[in-house]
């Protein structure tokens, strides 16, 4: 999400590409089944915000693992 609206802000691309999304306001186009429950579109799967932050979490483990056991990263 955060990626399309830094790279399409007023989501031309989704509206030319993703035909059911057209009819949406700019402010929803990048998430189109959250809090939108008009759109023809299916609610999110994954909360992205929700699994950024475990994979964060994870790969911060994993690093202080690896400083722990004395493992250097390839490079």
């Amino acid at each position: 999400m955060a990626l399309g609206r830094r790279g399409d802000p007023q989501g031309e691309y989704i509206r030319r590409w993703v035909g059911e999304l057209r009819g949406l306001a700019t402010p929803e186009i990048h998430e189109p089944g959250v809090g939108n429950p008009g759109a023809d579109y299916p609610r999110p799967v994954v909360n992205h915000a929700e699994r950024r932050l475990l994979a964060l979490e994870r790969f911060k483990r994993a690093a202080n693992s690896r400083k722990r056991n004395g493992t250097r990263e390839r490079r």
